[in-house]
């Protein structure tokens, strides 16, 4: 499969899948990816080890509120896995825009 940019993939889907705010890393939305993957988070024990490698994270508002509430060392253990795991784009569904404690992510 070519490479194809977060921007275009959104573009193409991102009403279908609810996304209303993009995080990225330094390459923002010109970044590239071969994974067509992606994985909503689900409340469910055990997920943030179980990422799956280069797939775009979908989370929603209930879970976003949630994490606002964690302490901050589990927090950033999240963070950690999510970055580990190569993950090309984090996106919000459902939310104008994203809680400012993401903003230090």
């Amino acid at each position: 499969m070519n490479a194809v940019t977060i921007k275009d993939l959104l573009e193409e889907h991102g009403n279908r899948l609810g996304v209303g705010q993009i995080i990225t890393g330094k390459s923002g939305l010109t970044g590239e990816t071969k994974s067509l993957k992606v994985q909503r988070y689900i409340e469910k024990e055990g997920f943030w080890e179980h990422l799956l490698p280069e797939a775009i994270l979908i989370i929603n508002p209930p879970y976003l509120s949630k994490l606002s509430c964690i302490p901050i060392k589990k927090r950033e253990y999240i963070f950690q896995k999510i970055i580990s795991s190569h993950i090309p784009c984090l996106a919000i569904a459902e939310t104008a825009s994203p809680p400012d404690f993401l903003a230090y992510f």
